[in-house]
């Protein structure tokens, strides 16, 4: 019940008067409060040691049950350091609605100090719509490279008419390094020719 609950954000003292309520008394929980609290303490602790393998373990099951497709990078630590995903729905709407898209990375406050990183653009409806999304540990134009490589090769190649973001320099810098590469490619192709 300790775990359940906290999946519901619901702590170990609620999670002990629920108890006591259910099963008719203290006398018949069998655990005091400071237990539940000592319980659900060294669950977060053997959960944090293993969050990395259970993030991925729960994209793979969403992959193969709703369509996600996902891109991991690990360091020498085993520890993921750039995720990116999206799904065929987040797809087919960049397909529809991929000709403008904004990239804003946001301040890293979550506890693993990851950026996340959603693609962004407007419906018919003028609404917001995600593309695809990356959790990144460093802004750097190496990671942004990377992400932005992640983001060409799940929509199939195709390139958004313009894109909104800050003045970040490794955002410009990957930016400018993807257009570069393709300008070298193409020059390539026409001496072959």
């Amino acid at each position: 019940m300790i775990v359940s609950n906290s999946k519901a954000n619901v702590g170990p003292s609620l999670t002990h008067q629920l108890c006591t309520q259910q099963l008719g008394g203290f006398q018949n929980v069998g655990a005091t409060v400071k237990q539940f609290k000592n319980f659900q303490r060294e669950m977060k602790c053997l959960m944090n040691s293993h969050d990395g393998e259970m993030f991925k373990s729960r994209l793979d099951t969403l992959a193969e049950t709703k369509g996600l497709h996902f891109v991991y990078e690990k360091d020498s630590k085993n520890a993921l350091t750039r995720i990116f995903w999206t799904n065929c729905d987040m797809q087919r709407a960049y397909a529809l609605f991929g000709d403008g898209v904004s990239y804003d990375p946001t301040y890293g406050t979550n506890k693993y100090n990851m950026t996340f990183t959603p693609f962004t653009g407007i419906d018919h409806h003028k609404r917001s719509i995600t593309f695809a999304c990356a959790l990144i540990e460093h802004e750097n134009d190496e990671s942004f490279m990377w992400v932005f490589d992640q983001f060409l090769a799940a929509m199939g190649g195709k390139e958004p008419n313009y894109i909104i973001t800050d003045e970040d320099p490794g955002i410009i810098k990957a930016i400018q390094g993807e257009l570069a590469d393709e300008e070298v490619e193409e020059e390539g192709d026409e001496d072959e020719e």
